[in-house]
């Protein structure tokens, strides 16, 4: 048996039909299995995600952890302290690898060994409004922060690759980040531990989360609270300021304009309301994070990181 070489980290909560989506996915995918493991790490789901799965799902050198609900970056580092792969393999349960995902990620892999290495993500749900959104937003996020691929800046954790060993010395997740922004935060500390990010579009995960109006929002206040507590870490240990990501929004009409004109002008139109209610639920969840913080002031993510 050849040494286990990707261990595929699947944070979960209370999403079981996503689960079994991404675990039949990927077990359909053409590689050696014997070189695969799975970690589903079940994040304190209201009925334990296993409970519900098949006799299909023990299969294939699977793992299953349960914790207490603490946060994705926690489930996330559950899954790597409990890994035997040389490569961790982050994706969510709401995502479905293409065919030749672990292939592309094998080959990029051999090409850039000590970088962290992530994927692009394509919307599964192209009739829902909401999604359709959320999905222009990652794209226009990921054309402005890696313009050069092999020098890039943000990745999302839904599609990411990294070197066990790396992971462990770079700190893990923040686990003070329970609710989003966790990604930005690994990112932004492994660019100012020196190392290096690349972008691999061939990577390539199909994202099926489901939006209403209700979640759009609330998902969008929260990347605005996970923002005001990144940018506050940030400034703190000098890895950069606020000021530099305030580019990003100045540049929104050019880099949300191309995607919106490919839509049918209903569809369109519809989008562009939910842009201006990202921006706005961004500013609230963004103002909420910083008054919380006013009355905790001793507060700080800087020692929630992934232990030796």
């Amino acid at each position: 048996m050849s040494p286990c070489r990707f261990s595929i980290i699947i944070p979960t909560y209370n999403r079981p039909g996503h689960l079994a989506e991404c675990l039949t996915a990927i077990r359909r995918l053409d590689f050696p299995k014997d070189s695969v493991e799975i970690i589903v790490v079940d994040d304190g789901s209201r009925v334990p995600v296993r409970e519900g799965m098949g006799k299909q799902e023990e299969r294939q050198h699977t793992q299953w952890i349960r914790i207490p609900n603490s946060g994705p970056a926690a489930a996330r580092n559950r899954g790597a302290r409990a890994s035997h792969g040389e490569y961790l393999v982050f994706i969510d349960d709401d995502c479905i690898p293409s065919t030749d995902w672990l292939e592309n990620i094998a080959h990029s892999a051999a090409l850039y060994p000590d970088c962290l290495i992530g994927g692009r993500t394509r919307n599964r749900l192209v009739h829902n409004p909401y999604s359709t959104a959320s999905q222009i937003i990652v794209d226009a996020a990921y054309r402005f922060y890696n313009p050069n691929p092999l020098s890039a800046r943000f990745l999302a954790s839904n599609n990411m690759i990294v070197r066990a060993d790396l992971f462990a010395q770079a700190g893990g997740f923040d686990e003070g980040f329970r609710i989003a922004s966790e990604d930005r935060e690994f990112c932004d500390r492994w660019l100012h531990q020196g190392r290096r990010i690349v972008f691999c579009e061939e990577i390539v995960i199909f994202h099926g989360h489901t939006l209403t109006l209700g979640s759009f929002c609330k998902q969008h206040y929260n990347y605005g609270r996970g923002a005001f507590q990144y940018h506050a870490l940030r400034q703190k240990r000098g890895s950069g300021s606020i000021r530099e990501d305030m580019k990003f929004h100045a540049q929104l009409a050019p880099l949300l304009g191309a995607p919106l004109r490919e839509l049918h002008r209903t569809t369109a139109a519809r989008v562009l309301l939910l842009l201006v209610l990202w921006q706005i639920m961004n500013v609230f969840g963004c103002l909420h994070q910083g008054w919380a913080s006013a009355f905790s002031p001793g507060k700080t993510t800087a020692d929630n990181r992934l232990g030796p």
